[in-house]
């Protein structure tokens, strides 16, 4: 099993600018890495050793620090090609203390979400949280669009469609059958960063992450905007999130807490003569594109030599 290392809820520029925006601020941005994270901020002294991920907090009158290089922040401009901020007139303490508060909190929400994962916690506790930190509704659905998770004003969104058969509640086919022949949506499968679906009914735009197990699919994190906007922070917490839930799959099994087995766990059960759930047999045909009428021909290899793959 490939291992995951943890994704950091570190901020990027576009994240702390948005941030002392909402605050009041009244800053201007520079940007030559948008990808850069920021592990904290600290203020500008000669001499010291500097480093990439730390955001330096200059003096008006600093003239000696080296602006083509490290991210800063100033009161006044300087010709630097760094990622950078200007805030005008802005009192060093107070910006100070702003940025502070905002390092603060991302780590406050990194340790709440690791939180849950270090208890084991369940999806739908992820998306609770999830919703919470993101201010807006959070589902969960696995590869065969099950419905794993959700909070209740997604419900009121996207009301999940139940079978007879089945008590899993799936994405309303309607939903499903708009996507499948939409060339645009099926190129959403190759992502592996958070994504805005503009969807052609706007009740459908969403905030997605899919769900990767080293290189398989395993479903998909959505955030609707129904409270507000989405914010730049809001991508990476997503990302974050989906990441999470990925490693708490792991530890449930798939399929320990109501998970929906995956296609080949279903075959195999058939195989192995095992009583299959009716709504995933249909999934499976459908998915397929096989009639329940139709006849089937199983083939057992063995291979001549056992590798790391088999």
């Amino acid at each position: 099993m490939e291992r995951i290392s943890p994704l950091r809820l570190l901020p990027t520029m576009t994240m702390l600018y948005d941030n002392l925006q909402q605050a009041g601020w009244d800053c201007e941005m520079a940007l030559s890495d948008e990808k850069q994270h920021y592990q904290g901020v600290r203020l500008y002294h000669p001499r010291q050793k500097l480093q990439r991920d730390i955001l330096y907090l200059l003096r008006p009158t600093e003239t000696e620090f080296p602006f083509d290089a490290y991210s800063y922040l100033s009161s006044v401009p300087h010709a630097g090609k760094a990622n950078h901020l200007v805030c005008p007139g802005c009192p060093d303490e107070e910006i100070l203390d702003q940025l502070l508060e905002v390092f603060s909190q991302f780590r406050q929400w990194e340790e709440s979400i690791d939180l849950l994962l270090y208890r084991g916690a369940t999806l739908q506790e992820l998306c609770e949280l999830g919703a919470k930190l993101l201010g807006n509704p959070v589902c969960i659905h696995d590869d065969w669009f099950v419905m794993t998770a959700m909070t209740a004003e997604f419900a009121d969104i996207m009301a999940p469609e139940f079978l007879i058969s089945s008590a899993k509640g799936f994405v309303p086919w309607a939903v499903v059958e708009d996507f499948r022949d939409d060339s645009d949506y099926l190129e959403t499968y190759a992502h592996h960063d958070a994504r805005i679906w503009w969807a052609k009914d706007r009740r459908y735009h969403t905030l997605y992450v899919n769900l990767w197990d080293g290189p398989v699919y395993k479903g998909r994190l959505l955030a609707a905007p129904k409270n507000r906007e989405f914010r730049p922070q809001d991508f990476l917490l997503a990302e974050v999130l989906t990441q999470r839930a990925v490693l708490l799959q792991r530890r449930r099994k798939l399929g320990e807490e109501g998970i929906h087995p995956d296609m080949d766990s279903i075959v195999y059960g058939l195989l192995l003569s095992r009583q299959q759930d009716p709504a995933d047999l249909s999934r499976l045909l459908h998915v397929l594109q096989w009639k329940r009428q139709d006849s089937f021909l199983c083939l057992r290899l063995k291979p001549q030599q056992l590798g790391q793959s088999t």
